[in-house]
């Protein structure tokens, strides 16, 4: 715990949790249950503020000792560093925020699709293409549904064959030219 607060474990006992927990966390972790009625408690998650200026997140549990009299002696716990985990939760949020842009700027109608060929993502250039509102595709149409019916035909059996293990028929082979049908049943080629 001194390596995790920078502090030794003299002023931890001075200062208490409180006097190194993040402010803006103080008021939540207060808030639990009453400390006499407590036996035990849950994996918490936090921040505390070093004396470096450094943040660090910890997650901490643990359950209270008591003597015959049930008077609280003391308290038994763990605390672990957890702030690699919440870095790569903010890098990977940044991320897909950064990819979201992406997709919803590319001037391409980009549709993504999951291993049922249902369709998870359709940027405003895929809505002017096949004119569905991606509201009323993702989730609910799958990507065969996008296609003139001879060649939704024939990637459904690409899609099943990849599937199984083949390798890719469309993707990384070069351009091939497929028929898209739009909504009021008009052909677009792709």
């Amino acid at each position: 715990v001194e390596e995790l607060a920078g502090r030794p474990a003299t002023e931890l006992r001075e200062i208490g949790w409180e006097g190194c927990t993040h402010p803006d966390d103080l008021q939540r972790l207060a808030a639990g249950a009453d400390i006499d009625t407590l036996d035990h408690f849950e994996p918490v998650e936090y921040r505390i503020l070093r004396p470096d200026g450094a943040i660090r997140w910890v997650r901490s549990s643990g359950a209270l000792l008591r003597d015959q009299d049930d008077a609280i002696i003391g308290l038994v716990g763990t605390a672990a560093d957890v702030t690699a985990i919440h870095e790569a939760h903010d890098r990977l949020r940044e991320s897909e925020a950064r990819n979201r842009a992406i997709v919803e700027t590319a001037a391409e109608g980009i549709v993504s699709v999951d291993d049922n060929g249902t369709i998870v993502e359709f940027n405003a250039a895929a809505e002017r293409m096949f004119g569905h509102a991606s509201d009323d595709v993702i989730g609910t149409a799958t990507i065969f549904g996008l296609f003139a019916p001879s060649d939704s035909e024939r990637l459904a059996g690409y899609f099943a064959e990849y599937q199984a293990g083949a390798a890719p028929r469309l993707v990384g082979r070069g351009s091939t030219e497929i028929t898209g049908q739009r909504r009021d049943g008009s052909f677009v080629p792709i």
